[in-house]
Order: C-alpha cells, then sequence, then structure tokens
C-alpha cells in the first residue's frame, strides 16, 4: 500500500538536535542514570545514502543503540523532504510515519531526506538520510501479460544506462507496475498497450494501457494513473479484443463480438466513436508500424473469415477499401517489404488446402473520381506438403525491409520466409531459424523496425511465466540455426505476454 503524507511538522525537537545527554547517577539531584542512546551514522560530516528504484519500496532500518532504559518507551517519527543536491537545500518535512523502520512508496523519482528523530521522553537522537529514487520508468521495454485467471501483470524491463551497466548494476525487470505505482484501482484483463502523443494545442505524451472494459492514461516516467476512461461511456457492455493505434482518431480498442470501436481523445481525455469506423466491423485486424519519409505509421489490415477479405482504410480519402477472396481461406495478412502500406494477403485454397496463394495487394487511388479500390499487383503460389511449415490461420507475420525477411511462429519455433519476388517458398517444418525449449509457446512476436531487433515472447505451460527476447534481426535466419543467440534474453520476468512495445524516453 503507498503510504500518503498526512501530518506537516510545524515544530521543532530542540532535545534531539545534539548527541544523547549523560547524568551521572551521583550527582546532588540524585537522579538515576540516564540510558545512551545512539543510532550509527549519526555523528558522520554527511548524511548516509540509499539508492532505490521508484516502483520499489524504500526501506529503512536504523541500527539503534539503546542501553539503560526500557526500549518499549522509545518513540519514533519518520519525516520526508525534497532535497536539491546542488545547492544541498532540504525541503519542507513532513511525518509520514511513527514506526521503527521506514517504509514507504515514493511515486516520483528525484532526490529525497529522511528524518528519523528517536526518544523515550529523557533522551533523544536525531539522523537524516539522503533518499535517491531512481527514474526506473525513463527508457525500457513494456510486457502486457496475464496469468491463466485474468490477473493483470504489467511489466517493466529497463533499458541500463551506460553508466549503471559500467557500474555493473543488476538489469532492472519490475512487474506488476500498475498495483505498486497506485492504489485503489481493481485492474482488470489486459489487452494492450502504447505511448501516444499529440502536439496540438500543446504536446502531450501518455502511457496507455487497456484492460478489456476501459483505458488507463499513464504518466509516461512514473506509470501512476492520471486518467480513467470508461469504454462503457460509449458503448454499454463493451469488452475489447485488442487495442490499436490508427493514423487517423489516435489509439482505439475494438470489440470483435460488438463490432464496434471506442477512440480516445488524449487531448482532453474521453472516449468517443469515430464516424469513420462506424458500420465496419471485422473478424480480425492485423497491426503493425513502418517508416515512411522519416515519420512512424500505424498499418492496420482489416480481415473478415467468410468469405475471407482484406480492407484497408485510406484516412486521406476517409473510406474503406475491400478485396475479397473467393473460394479461399485467409491464413495470414502482413505488409509488404517494401513498408509502404500495402499487404501481403496469405490463403489457402477451400478445393485444395494444400495450394497456397500469396496476395500482393496495394491501393488504386483514382483522383479523378475520389475513388479507392485495391488491386492485385503480385500473385504468388506453393503447392505444401505434409513436411511444409505452414502458418495457422490467424498468424501474425512481421516484417523486416532491412532484410527482406519475414519471420513467423509456429508453436516453439520461429520460421522465416524469403521476400516473395513472385515465389512463394515457406521452409520445411526442420528449416526454422529458432527453437525454444518443448514447453515453451509462442506467445508474441513483433519487429521494431527502429532498431531492425526482432521481439518474441514465449510461455512456458510448465512454470506458468513469460520470457521476453530480443534478437538482431540479421541473424536469424534457416541457415544460423543452432547458432542464433539473443542480444537479450528475460526469463520467466512475466505472466502469459500478450503485446510487446519498446517505451523511449519522454
Amino acid at each position: 500500500m503507498k503510504m500518503k503524507f498526512f501530518t506537516t511538522i510545524g515544530f521543532c525537537v530542540a532535545l534531539l538536535a545534539g548527541v544523547s545527554s549523560c547524568i551521572d547517577d551521583e550527582s546532588s539531584l540524585g537522579l538515576g542514570a540516564v540510558p545512551e542512546l545512539s543510532i550509527a551514522g549519526s555523528d558522520a560530516e554527511t548524511m548516509p545514502v540509499r539508492n532505490f528504484n521508484l516502483g520499489d519500496e524504500c526501506v529503512i532500518t536504523p541500527d539503534i543503540t539503546y542501553k539503560g532504559g526500557d526500549a518499549a518507551n522509545l518513540q519514533y517519527e519518520w519525516s520526508l523532504g525534497t532535497y536539491n543536491e546542488s545547492s544541498a537545500q532540504k525541503g519542507t518535512l513532513t511525518l509520514v510515519s511513527r514506526e521503527r523502520e521506514l517504509r514507504y512508496n515514493f511515486t516520483s523519482g528525484g532526490t529525497y531526506y529522511a528524518h528519523l528523530s528517536v526518544t523515550d521522553g529523557q533522551v533523544g537522537q536525531v539522523i537524516d538520510y539522503r533518499i535517491n529514487i531512481n527514474r526506473t520508468f525513463e527508457e525500457g521495454y513494456v510486457l502486457v501479460s496475464n496469468d491463466e485467471a485474468g490477473n493483470p501483470n504489467l511489466v517493466f524491463v529497463k533499458t541500463m544506462t551506460p553508466e549503471e551497466l559500467e557500474a555493473g548494476t543488476e538489469q532492472i525487470r519490475m512487474d506488476h507496475c500498475l498495483e505498486r505505482m497506485n492504489d485503489g484501482y481493481d485492474f482488470g484483463t489486459m489487452v494492450g498497450s502504447m505511448v501516444a502523443s499529440v502536439t496540438w494545442p500543446t504536446t502531450i505524451t501518455r502511457m496507455l494501457v487497456s484492460m478489456e472494459d476501459k483505458c488507463y492514461a499513464l504518466d509516461p516516467n512514473t506509470f501512476t494513473v492520471i486518467s480513467e476512461l470508461d469504454y462503457e461511456d460509449v458503448t454499454p457492455g463493451f469488452q475489447a479484443d485488442m487495442f490499436i493505434n490508427c493514423s487517423s482518431g489516435g489509439p482505439a480498442a475494438y470489440s470483435i463480438q460488438a463490432g464496434k470501436y471506442v477512440h480516445l481523445d488524449l487531448t482532453y481525455m474521453f472516449p468517443y466513436e469515430y464516424g469513420m469506423y462506424r458500420g465496419h466491423s471485422f473478424d480480425d485486424i492485423y497491426t503493425d508500424e513502418f517508416l515512411y519519409w522519416n515519420m512512424t505509421y500505424a498499418w492496420n489490415a482489416f480481415v473478415n473469415n467468410s468469405p475471407a477479405s482484406l480492407s484497408l482504410l485510406n484516412m486521406n480519402m476517409g473510406v474503406f477499401s475491400e478485396m475479397v477472396f473467393e473460394g479461399e481461406d485467409l491464413l495470414s495478412a502482413f505488409m509488404n517489404d517494401a513498408a509502404d502500406g500495402s499487404a501481403y494477403v496469405l490463403t489457402a485454397e477451400q478445393d485444395n488446402p494444400n495450394n497456397l496463394v500469396l496476395h500482393g495487394v496495394a491501393e488504386n487511388l483514382d483522383y479523378s473520381t475520389y475513388e479507392v479500390t485495391l488491386v492485385e499487383n503480385t500473385r504468388s503460389t506453393q503447392v505444401a506438403t505434409d513436411n511444409t511449415a505452414v502458418p495457422p490461420a490467424g498468424t501474425r507475420i512481421c516484417m523486416s525491409s532491412t532484410q527482406h525477411r519475414f519471420f513467423y511462429p509456429i508453436d516453439n519455433k520461429v520460421y522465416v520466409m524469403l521476400a516473395p519476388n513472385g515465389n512463394l517458398a515457406l521452409p520445411d517444418k526442420n528449416q526454422y531459424a529458432i527453437s525454444f525449449g518443448e514447453n515453451e509457446e509462442i506467445t508474441y512476436m513483433k519487429l521494431n523496425f527502429s532498431t531492425d531487433e526482432l521481439f518474441v515472447a514465449t510461455y512456458n505451460n510448465v512454470s506458468k511465466r513469460g520470457s521476453f527476447y530480443i534478437y538482431d534481426a540479421a541473424d536469424v535466419k534457416t541457415d544460423n540455426q543452432g547458432s542464433i543467440q539473443p542480444k537479450a534474453s528475460h526469463l520467466e520476468c512475466a505472466d502469459k505476454i500478450v503485446t510487446v512495445h519498446y517505451k523511449p524516453r519522454v
């Protein structure tokens, strides 16, 4: 539980300003021996320093020596204030605890000091501790995970600074970040997360975490809740199946059952129904991002299964365009390696499922009529065998435009497909690039296009824990089988991971 400041110190205890006094028991006053009280470090010229990571509980256990009295009479007061390191200026103190040990959760990073006063009513002692709260959430990877009961676990894996690496600081992996940083919330099953910004009328950046029924906007550097946006304010009974970014309209939750979207206004922080999407329901939405003319764009492929179809939304025209694949079952939709927003659609013929077809699809814009249609500009086929590593329907395939490779998971293995160039050539089942343990399953994969890194999340069905790996996409290829090593491995750091995204410094 987070402890809140509840009393402002408005007094000064002059009695406790120095070292414990001592009165001889043989003095003319006839008094008994005065107890001796000391706190280790109180006589030092500088404050003892304690370092903690934001999100971890600050615990300080003072080394107190007390002789000649009843320890049950000791009274403790812990007070906290800000501390300016450059000027050595101490801020106003606020009482936070009367326990012997300080246990406190800070909600923002920075430098503070803790003032402890101890007295038994006769003698007293004071000490100040300097507290450094490291800004854990400045840069790193956000892992959205849930356990098998649907309980959420938002995990943050910090990008360690050069100074931390040089000092040999242990890698910071922090789970249950929402609960650590926020009290009084009943967080439900998580659907997704992203960092999103608006630039007008002022620049605002938020960390967004979507549950099934609502979205929380967080301060991106502290993960504390700023605003709670309830999807039911737009559509009663709304339950999100996915959380996507849109090139226009901003972040949106989508419910497959309802066939409806709830978009989020980040300027004024409210949910709303965006008219451009109204009435356009789909069985699934494949999402990705791509870099075009030095700008990042969200890419969404809207698909239906019966009949199999692909729809793309042209934001300039404000219209959906659709292509139907008669007599075929849709296996996946993903970006073309040209990274220009065009798509590939992988299908299997219904009459002969071994006949695979890769359709290259692009928009055809007719500015004279302001119409947008989808056209098939390439087509390649492959006859699969029992040994072919055919991605199951619904597989997310990610693309490296730098390597001109496509990566997709089947069970516990990562496969690589080269850019078709008119020839669809899925590998055989034994031609995988990466294989994980037999108890592992791949739950999420994504290509970080800015670094050309492949993110892979797995789940161990025995330990019930999820792991996160980062690979250099250049290393992930079939002829490297058995020798591909991740750049980073974060083993069993989460529950079942459903999405991963990189969080930059904000």
